[in-house]
């Protein structure tokens, strides 16, 4: 499938091309005002714990995007983290997240789109915009991992101690809720088949074994503008995945 913004935008771009520079060209082709993953707040019970963990984000984020390496403010202005908190999501696992995010792409997201928008436009939009396809899971231990471990915000994390769950969420992400999998009949059906398609060896993750459970750990210094533009390309999830629960992401 030949995407509408890489085709366009993607041959363009040169080793001097800064990841600021990309996501504004891509909120220019398709006319959007903001940018940013959608947050799930998955843990309560701490709100001044939350509000330092937003208060490190933004405050980090916005540092990258306003650095001379960037220097992006109408970037940073436009930044919407659109941050869930509902109490029903405490203890939320990353698959129910995964459900909820997608059927606010299904619907309220819609809201955000360019009404005037062509047809082919409307179609790409969803596949090529990582607000769409990816959204941020923030549970005890990353948020912890941020407030109590992390640099200061105006300092590089190297060791990678402060991090957030990325959850893939994108269309060709069609594999079951691992948590809620009725495995029962799946292993009676199993037991006429060589092998488990579901299985692929690896140290089970949150009731998966595949290689790519649907969501890694990311470190929070590199998380914006870096890792948001290299995931405008569909392709580039499997090249910058690391497995968890051991090994954390930083472009």
């Amino acid at each position: 499938m030949s995407l509408l913004f890489s085709h366009n935008k993607g041959t363009q771009y040169t080793l001097e091309t800064t990841t600021a520079e990309q996501i504004q060209d891509l909120l220019s082709f398709y006319r959007l005002q903001r940018w940013g993953f959608v947050i799930y707040r998955c843990t309560y019970g701490n709100d001044d714990a939350w509000a330092s963990f937003m208060r490190h984000l933004n405050q980090r984020t916005k540092q990258h995007v306003l650095t001379d390496t960037y220097d992006s403010p109408t970037l940073a202005g436009s930044l919407d983290w659109n941050v869930q908190e509902d109490q029903s999501l405490n203890g939320a696992s990353k698959d129910e997240v995964r459900r909820r995010f997608k059927q606010w792409v299904a619907s309220g997201a819609r809201a955000e789109f360019p009404s005037d928008l062509d047809a082919d436009k409307t179609r790409f939009l969803p596949i090529e915009n990582p607000r769409y396809n990816y959204c941020i899971h923030v549970d005890r231990a990353s948020l912890n991992s941020v407030v109590k471990h992390a640099s200061q915000p105006d300092q590089p994390d190297l060791k990678k101690r402060g991090w957030v769950n990325l959850i893939r969420a994108d269309e060709s992400w069609d594999y079951p809720d691992f948590g809620r999998f009725d495995w029962a009949p799946r292993a009676r059906e199993m037991e006429s088949e060589e092998a488990d398609p579901f299985d692929e060896g690896e140290e089970e993750v949150e009731g998966s074994k595949l290689s790519d459970v649907g969501w890694m750990k990311v470190c929070v210094d590199g998380l914006i503008p870096d890792v948001y533009a290299t995931l405008t390309s569909p392709h580039m999830w499997d090249n910058m995945y690391c497995r968890p629960p051991n090994e954390i992401m930083k472009r």
